[in-house]
């Protein structure tokens, strides 16, 4: 783990510095070898030295590389001199929560809006925008499916369990 110019993060962060799934981080925390802090609606804060700590216990052998300066680093690589300094890409768990923030929007379109953008629609365009679409719902279901999968083995499921629709 390099160094972060924050000291407390939040859960999913986290998770990506503990390597562990969110049942076990709940576990951790239900067990008391971490200390979570409450923010604001229903997400938690760990401290950055708590969970630096904690992943030495949980994972040695990655400690003891990182020590020994056997583990690379991309993120402290320093970058080419003039080149300035480089921007850091979104992970994949924080890329698909802002996709389907941004999916969201989806509700604020009428049947009406829906009818009036088909009717609008250039025949040319029509094989494009099925493609797309076709892609989009099968990227969903593949989203379902896996949120579901993981939910079959979740311990710490909120009271009523998992939603179904």
């Amino acid at each position: 783990m390099g160094p972060n110019k924050f000291s407390f993060v939040d859960e999913g962060e986290a998770l990506r510095q503990l390597g562990v799934d969110h049942d076990t981080l709940l576990s951790l925390v239900g067990e008391g070898r971490l200390r979570a802090y409450r923010g604001v609606g229903k997400g938690h804060f760990f401290k950055m030295a708590d969970l630096a700590a904690l992943a030495a216990a949980l994972h040695p052998s990655a400690a003891e590389a990182s020590a020994t300066g056997e583990e690379h680093d991309e993120a402290e690589s320093v970058p080419a001199e003039g080149s300035g300094p480089t921007r850091r890409q979104h992970d994949p768990a924080y890329k698909v929560h802002l996709r389907l923030v941004a999916d969201l929007k989806w509700y604020d379109l009428s049947d009406d809006d829906l009818q009036t953008w088909v009717r609008e629609l250039h025949p040319e365009g029509y094989p494009r925008q099925r493609t797309n679409i076709t892609k989009v719902i099968a990227r969903l279901e593949r989203l379902l499916a896996l949120m579901d999968d993981a939910a079959t083995g979740w311990r710490n499921l909120p009271p009523g369990g998992a939603a179904k629709s």
